[in-house]
């Protein structure tokens, strides 16, 4: 069950009349239901191997989330970067590992 409302912001880049991609982007910005995990032993140790931190980790419905636009997650004020994505295949969720964002 999904039960802390969130935001996925990233960006999306802008298409011009000809419906070629220009240099600019728009921000997006979309709110969607979670549930937080805490990140277990695996996902500790392979974001370790890498050099990486996991500090939190959402489920979100795969209608939700765009693999290569939403880079990033808030929640209750607080800025996480995405850094690895996992689409169940049994089901529409999709499991975000993220790493608090330093401002």
């Amino acid at each position: 069950m999904r039960e802390i409302l969130i935001k996925l912001i990233g960006v999306d880049p802008v298409q011009n009349a000809e419906g070629i991609f220009t240099s600019r982007t728009e921000p997006v910005v979309s709110p969607c239901w979670a549930s937080r995990k805490s990140a277990n032993r695996s996902e500790f140790y392979a974001a370790s191997a890498v050099g990486e931190t996991v500090d939190a980790v959402y489920e979100v419905s795969a209608i939700d989330y765009i693999p290569g636009v939403h880079t990033q997650i808030e929640d209750r004020g607080v800025r996480y970067d995405i850094i690895r994505s996992y689409r169940y295949e049994d089901n529409e969720a999709v499991e975000l590992s993220a790493r608090r964002r330093d401002i």
